[in-house]
């Protein structure tokens, strides 16, 4: 005669019964896991791209700017103005806000023309792909230029110190990698030192914007 539990069913039938309700909990189990894993993976996913996004587009935010007044080219966020060389009639600059090696907020302006670009989009084979480099960087640092100048202690060389501010620019090393090396790319970079060099000199008497 065949065992029977308290709920009257032969033991080994109960057993299998048990059995089974085992696995369908242990199924049940490993599917919400599964569930409120892939929602957390969801809401982190989300996260992590609206932040993403929100940082480059803090990073990315920028003006172009070309101002001229009184026959001038005034540089409004620096509160300075140059009379132009004739191969920086084109020069337009793009200001972004930054802090400086002194750890100071200030804006910096990187600087470009309509010719400097054409030249680097001659640099690649698709011109799409040409980035937008600039030929140089200029900023405004209230107080005296240090006299033991490093890079330490400035953003650049001294273009011109007025009585209670200075305008530093700097150069930078490489204007870009073309994907036409050779004559193209050696042209950009001497495009880049001849309008740098133009621009110091136009420095040399500058005056206060209003």
């Amino acid at each position: 005669m065949k065992k029977r539990n308290q709920n009257g069913l032969p033991t080994k039938i109960s057993k299998e019964i048990s059995a089974g309700f085992g696995l369908v909990e242990a199924l049940l189990i490993i599917i919400a896991a599964g569930i409120v894993g892939f929602g957390g993976y969801y809401i982190w996913h989300n996260q992590r791209n609206t932040k993403s996004t929100t940082t480059s587009t803090s990073q990315t935010a920028k003006t172009t700017t070309k101002s001229m007044a009184g026959g001038k080219f005034v540089f409004k966020e620096l509160k300075v103005q140059i009379t132009l060389p004739d191969n920086l009639k084109d020069l337009s600059y793009t200001a972004e806000q930054g802090t400086s090696v002194t750890g100071a907020k200030t804006t910096f302006l990187y600087l470009s023309s309509t010719s400097f670009a054409k030249v680097l989009k001659e640099c690649y084979s698709n011109a799409s792909e040409a980035p937008s480099a600039s030929f140089g960087a200029l900023g405004r640092v209230e107080g005296q230029y240090p006299h033991d100048a490093s890079r330490d202690n400035t953003d650049g060389a001294l273009l011109k110190q007025f009585p209670s501010f200075y305008i530093d620019g700097s150069y930078p090393n490489g204007i870009t990698t073309c994907d036409k090396a050779g004559a193209q790319e050696k042209l950009a970079g001497t495009t880049a030192r001849n309008l740098y060099a133009s621009l110091v000199n136009a420095f040399k008497t500058a005056t206060v914007s209003q």
